[in-house]
């Protein structure tokens, strides 16, 4: 069998490559041909013109597959023939408040191919090949365009990890709180930013919360989060674009709450746990010390706490993802999900010891094994 790592990643994040080739390497071992191929992103505000997919980077003594006519890698995926904007990146721009999962999939303002539908005709001509879809989501224009590429696949009759439904459920903070808060799994109150003014805000600062009581945890609205707030983009990575407001008096949170923005308390913690999970079985849990926006001191290995392991195999279950991992933080109420992770890092260079990519390899490959 064949699989193609495709990976979207146009941002230079270095762990992603590193755990592409992990992913590569570990599918090898198992008796699957394997190859990495860059597709490119659908992104457009950051500037990028064309950083062409190339052909594909096979592991040290891979054999890369033989090219037939169409295949992805002659595609140049994110130039667009050189155009300011993409199919994709205007129908994932819309109106405030539109999802990718309404995205209308064949049109593409007329034209009889795009760069999605060529990638999928690259993929679907080859005999018994599967694909993981690898990520570093920014913005929705980037969501949109995997969640597209994912579902076409899916249709084209091409076995893909992850799903499209998975991938908003994890990459979309909205969506995620969403369907973790149906599930009945514990996350910070959180809510929907509505452009709420600042003048309701510095009123509710002074009456209260109001509307609903504040719960530990739940889907709530903007009027109910206490102060100190965290505001967050529905999509994003590294806590990039991520604001703490202490009070209704700070600058910017008018604009910050917004229709694309998720809003939670900023609770205390003095540490991030990361829960690798695949099929259920816990791999590892990574600690990360620090309580801010991003935990940047020691990381190391422990134990999972009690009940972390569990949580997180929830979470992602929630989501639709056989494997990924799950951030945690500690709180005075117990165990927060704060976020699911469906391309996560797979490669911690102070934790040489932890192999995450093999066991996730062969909870993906019993997942397609089930596929009816």
């Amino acid at each position: 069998m064949n699989l193609v790592v495709l990976d979207f990643s146009g941002y230079g994040n270095p762990f992603d490559p590193l755990s592409d080739a992990l992913i590569v390497e570990a599918c090898r071992r198992r008796g699957w041909a394997a190859e990495i191929r860059a597709a490119g992103c659908g992104k457009v505000a950051h500037g990028c013109r064309g950083r062409p997919s190339r052909p594909g980077r096979p592991a040290t003594g891979a054999e890369p597959f033989p090219e037939p006519t169409g295949t992805i890698s002659a595609t140049p995926l994110c130039r667009h023939e050189g155009r300011r904007e993409t199919p994709v990146s205007r129908i994932a721009k819309g109106p405030t408040g539109t999802r990718s999962e309404g995205l209308p999939r064949g049109h593409h303002g007329g034209r009889r191919e795009t760069p999605v539908t060529r990638t999928v005709k690259g993929l679907s001509g080859r005999d018994g090949v599967s694909v993981w879809l690898r990520y570093d989501l920014r913005t929705p224009e980037d969501l949109a365009w995997v969640v597209q590429v994912a579902r076409d696949l899916k249709q084209s009759g091409v076995r893909v990890f992850p799903r499209s439904e998975a991938i908003e459920g994890s990459e979309d903070k909205w969506l995620t709180a969403r369907a973790l808060a149906k599930a009945g799994i514990p996350i910070p109150p959180t809510a929907l930013g509505t452009g709420v003014a600042a003048g309701s805000l510095a009123k509710r600062e002074t009456e209260g919360p109001r509307r609903r009581p504040w719960q530990p945890g739940g889907l709530t609205d903007v009027g109910s989060v206490p102060f100190p707030l965290i505001v967050k983009p529905r999509v994003g990575w590294g806590a990039r674009q991520t604001q703490v407001f202490r009070s209704a008096a700070e600058p910017g949170l008018a604009e910050a709450v917004t229709g694309e923005a998720v809003v939670q308390p900023f609770l205390p913690h003095d540490r991030t746990l990361i829960a690798a999970v695949a099929a259920g079985r816990p791999l590892a849990c990574i600690e990360d010390i620090g309580g801010g926006l991003r935990a940047e001191g020691r990381v190391g290995t422990i134990a999972f706490p009690p009940g972390a392991a569990d949580l997180a195999a929830r979470a992602l279950a929630a989501v639709g993802l056989v494997t990924g991992t799950v951030d945690l933080i500690e709180t005075v109420d117990g165990l927060r999900v704060l976020e699911v992770n469906s391309a996560p890092r797979l490669t911690y260079p102070h934790l040489p010891e932890i192999d995450l990519a093999g066991p996730m390899v062969e909870a993906v490959l019993a997942w397609w094994g089930s596929e009816p």
